[in-house]
């Protein structure tokens, strides 16, 4: 029996994304800040900002700020740290070497006689934290000594569960639990790593204290290397602080370049990379120290400060999409499909596309540079509707539905 194969010609509006930015500052005159120093901040699912600095705890939520006062703070404080998971918080204080469980209303002394320079939440059972000779994982009440590496100062844990860190001075190099130091060549034998995330298609990035942000393919550690010599924004790099993922899996790094450029903002989209200038937007400063940075659900980014009276930065990057109204054809067969979608970009260039269900879950997300026919995999896709959207070369989006039989 023949099958007829129809094409589909379809008539889809386009959207052309403009961008602008936003800038605020929030110090202990304008805000609830309890001071201009912050050691550290973290951001909850709900947007709520928690900052740590040696006065004590400030926490911004739904635009009202709130201080905390407890005994930790009754015998000072030194090198606070904080990590948030829901609406609880785990604080370490450095002066007295304890860790405190707590929300708002209500503390306890979690940890006795262990300082975390780093601190990250797995579940309300399950911690991971470093001091300054060691990793160790809190789980069940239960403390255990994991690693022996000085200097750790980011720790990562996998959506797979293998636990991952970057360590500086002494301890130089990025670690595999279990495994030990990455080789990462002569090169980069001495690499000071201070951060690393995985992004959503399961890439480990990490920075150096140098001038080098480094894609690693934790399967075989594979990695390529973004840096003066090959990417145009690195050319004045003189330290990378911190770096973030944003739900767009966007990549964004904290920068300090000498002066006159200052310190920037670095986002890449797998495609190309963008600077923002920090800089430009404090004139009045010749230099301050940018300390980490944290993205909210809603994609604003806030970056703590250390040693001036600037205090804590919020940056935003918002994203209009004006239609075109250009009526571009762009074929898309079969559709209904059941193997495979075939999308003829009819002479255009795209960087990327997602998939998502009709409950708005991305279900595939790639990044690329596509022309001519992209032939789409739909095998292991449930039957059902689906949305397609296609990212082109000029920052057009194309969305279109899609029919999985």
């Amino acid at each position: 029996m023949k099958k007829l194969l129809i094409f589909i010609i379809i008539s889809i509006s386009t959207f052309t994304a403009t961008y602008s930015q936003s800038w605020e500052f929030f110090n202990t005159d304008n805000s609830g800040i309890l001071s201009n120093s912050i050691n550290s901040l973290d951001v909850n699912t709900d947007g709520h900002i928690y900052l740590s600095t040696n006065e004590g705890i400030s926490i911004l939520k739904n635009g009202e700020w709130f201080y905390l006062d407890n005994e930790a703070f009754k015998q000072g404080v030194e090198l606070p740290y904080i990590s948030v998971l829901d609406s609880i918080f785990y604080f370490s204080n450095g002066k007295i070497n304890r860790i405190y469980k707590g929300t708002t209303s209500n503390w306890e002394l979690y940890i006795e006689n262990k300082n975390a320079m780093t601190l990250e939440v797995i579940n309300h059972n399950y911690l991971l934290f470093s001091d300054r000779n060691n990793l160790y994982s809190f789980q069940n009440n239960s403390l255990t000594k994991l690693d022996n590496v000085q200097f750790i100062n980011d720790i990562l844990y996998r959506n797979n569960g293998e636990i991952w860190f970057g360590a500086i001075h002494d301890g130089y190099g990025l670690y595999k639990q279990g495994v030990g130091k990455i080789d990462l060549g002569e090169k980069y034998e001495y690499s000071e790593v201070p951060s690393l995330v995985e992004d959503k298609d399961n890439f480990i990035w990490f920075s150096d204290y140098s001038r080098s942000l480094f894609k690693l393919n934790a399967e075989n550690n594979n990695y390529e290397v973004f840096d003066n010599t090959n990417t145009a924004v690195f050319e004045f790099v003189k330290s990378i602080y911190d770096i973030q993922i944003d739900s767009s899996n966007n990549i964004w790094a904290l920068v300090r370049n000498p002066l006159p450029k200052g310190s920037t903002l670095l986002k890449y989209n797998h495609k190309e990379w963008k600077e923002y200038n920090i800089q430009e937007q404090l004139p009045e400063y010749e230099f301050f120290i940018l300390n980490s940075f944290v993205i909210d659900k809603y994609n604003n980014i806030w970056i703590a400060t250390i040693g001036n009276d600037i205090g804590l930065i919020k940056f935003n990057e918002t994203t209009t999409s004006v239609e075109t109204n250009e009526n571009d054809l762009v074929s898309i067969y079969p559709n209904p499909a059941s193997n495979q979608l075939t999308i003829d970009l009819q002479g255009k260039q795209a960087i990327g596309y997602a998939i998502s269900d009709i409950k708005g879950n991305i279900v595939e997300n790639k990044h690329g540079n596509y022309s001519g026919q992209m032939n789409i995999n739909l095998k292991s896709y449930p039957t059902g509707t689906y949305i397609i959207e296609l990212t082109l070369t000029n920052n057009q989006k194309i969305t279109n539905k899609l029919m999985k039989e």
